[in-house]
């Protein structure tokens, strides 16, 4: 049975996230303090749930989020790929894939651990490119938030899962810049 409170905090956590969302994209200051607040949220629902993994990343979000009001203002240049270094963040991403799934198995009685795992750590991969300026950032979170889509709506947190559609449409508007931004 779900506590009264975690309904409103999905909702309110989704909000906030699509405020960091829009508002990273239009380079506004404001958008890191949504992100932190927001991150806390989700990691409280995820853990609620039993998405330890998914909770673990979102606690990762909120760090980066402090890390963006630091930072913000940096300039942005755009990093060129790289196969080599996207093909060593795939084989690592896979050990700790690999090593995590084992783990959690053993030791938790977390739910739906693959799939969670999955997000985590492709979410992590994705955010290390991103932070990078590596175009290629897009394609990750092309195929991660459509598992998340997955994952939430399993879980029944439909706020979560309403979010990641809307990743899935963003990240394909960064893959492909249909739109133009200010």
């Amino acid at each position: 049975m779900n506590p009264a409170w975690l309904r409103p905090a999905e909702a309110a956590a989704a909000g906030l996230n699509l405020a960091y969302t829009v508002g990273y994209l239009l380079e506004r200051p404001w958008a890191y303090p949504a992100a932190l607040v927001g991150s806390l949220l989700f990691m409280a629902v995820c853990a609620r749930k039993r998405l330890l993994a998914e909770a673990f990343l979102w606690g990762a979000y909120a760090a980066f989020a402090v890390w963006g009001l630091v930072h913000t203002g940096d300039a942005w240049t755009p990093h060129v790929p790289n196969l080599a270094h996207h093909a060593c963040g795939w084989a690592a991403g896979t050990v700790v894939l690999l090593a995590g799934n084992w783990a959690m198995r053993r030791w938790t009685t977390a739910e739906a651990v693959g799939l969670d795992l999955f997000t985590t750590v492709g979410s992590l991969l994705a955010t290390f490119w991103m932070v990078q300026n590596d175009p290629w950032n897009w394609r990750y979170w092309v195929v991660v938030n459509a598992a998340a889509v997955v994952l939430y709506a399993r879980a029944r947190l439909w706020w979560g899962t309403g979010l990641q559609v809307l990743y899935v449409a963003l990240a394909l508007e960064g893959m492909f810049n249909f739109l133009p931004w200010p």
